[in-house]
């Protein structure tokens, strides 16, 4: 499997701990996100249209012991005022470097990768770590299971969405689950190859390590 995928660039001399990645982003969606991709399917329908800003980043991140090799947030900044004002700001200027980009528009999910996995990982590895992050991004429903829509702009209301079992079924049945043997049971569940290839998957997803808090 090759991936024309693009490259982390060099850590930044100005000393930048997080970079927009406008590369990164259209590979996404020119991989995943449009319905003649290579990668898609229909459980991506809802992100479409969904404003997602990628990041690189070479802050090295651990939780619960293990190593963070992508996250993915909804693209709303909590805390006090200025700390949120200070975060909307940033996410604000990495949203204007996204080739999507239009200035009526806000951003709905920040995905971050850590560039040194990402530079020396296999094709297939980072290919499922972005699927995976991908899958967490999703469209809130209510409590009868419609999904949520603002009323005042018509666009969808979006959450993070936690995994099926111990990870998605659908990573699974689109890459394989070698080198988590926390998901056996789910390797178990998923007798048939890949749709894609055969990933090996690194359990560092901050997006999930959040979650399981």
């Amino acid at each position: 499997m090759k991936l024309l995928r693009p490259d982390p660039p060099d850590p930044p001399e100005t000393g930048e701990r997080f970079l927009a990645a406008p590369d990164l982003s259209e590979w996404v969606r020119a991989a995943f996100l449009t319905e003649s991709a290579p990668f898609w399917t229909d459980e991506h329908a809802h992100l479409v249209e969904a404003h997602i800003v990628w990041c690189w980043t070479w802050e090295e991140g651990r939780a619960r012991g293990r190593q963070i090799i992508g996250e993915a947030q909804v693209a709303e900044p909590r805390g006090r005022q200025w700390s949120k004002l200070r975060d909307y700001d940033r996410i604000a200027q990495w949203w204007r470097a996204m080739p999507d980009y239009a200035e009526a528009t806000a951003p709905d999910f920040v995905i971050t990768l850590y560039a040194p996995w990402s530079a020396a990982a296999q094709d297939a590895s980072f290919g499922a770590t972005a699927d995976h992050e991908l899958f967490h991004c999703g469209q809130a429903v209510d409590g009868w299971g419609e999904p949520r829509v603002n009323a005042s702009t018509g666009r969808p209301m979006w959450s993070i969405i936690r995994h099926d079992v111990e990870e998605f079924v659908a990573v699974a049945r689109r890459w394989g689950v070698r080198g988590l043997p926390e998901v056996e049971r789910l390797v178990s569940a998923a007798r048939r190859p890949p749709e894609i290839a055969e990933a090996v998957l690194v359990a560092g997803c901050g997006t999930c390590a959040r979650k399981a808090a």
